[in-house]
């Protein structure tokens, strides 16, 4: 498999859109179901028929099926999320481990797999910025050469 810059951003996107998508599930099933309430009017049982108001309140049905039908899907997603995830995250720890350069291993897995900004990388090696940037550069496009 060719290292793409592209192959590695989907890598690090595909697992913030999981966290997201747990979040999102999370939010869901803590989320308690909207509640309706109402004035209904009668009258006493026994002579002499007074009228009464009563209150009644309960959760919407509706509501809490479709908050139920969301948990469904977001579970079914978020697995599917997953396997494509771990599919992507074997090919991708693969194709960095057949990278010779050792320093653009190390650059390649801080920035994409743990997330660094090219500063935080630039000040671990003691290059500038600037520096990290040319080199990913440099390796995508020789990357793109083989392609």
């Amino acid at each position: 498999m060719i290292l793409t810059k592209q192959l590695l951003t989907d890598y690090a996107l595909k697992e913030r859109e999981i966290k997201r998508l747990e979040d999102k599930l999370e939010y869901f099933a803590n989320k308690i179901p909207k509640s309706e309430h109402g004035v209904v009017m009668g009258s006493m049982k026994d002579f002499p028929y007074a009228p009464v108001h009563f209150v009644l309140s309960g959760s919407d049905i509706k509501s809490d099926n479709e908050r139920q039908e969301r948990i469904k899907s977001l579970i079914i997603t978020i697995r599917e999320r997953r396997q494509t995830f771990l599919d992507l995250e074997i090919s991708v720890g693969e194709a960095i481990e057949n990278i010779s350069d050792a320093e653009m291993r190390e650059i390649i897995e801080l920035k994409y797999i743990k997330g660094y900004t090219d500063q935080e990388i630039a000040e671990e090696f003691g290059y500038e910025r600037s520096a990290i940037t040319k080199k990913l550069s440099r390796f995508f496009e020789n990357q793109c050469a083989k392609c």
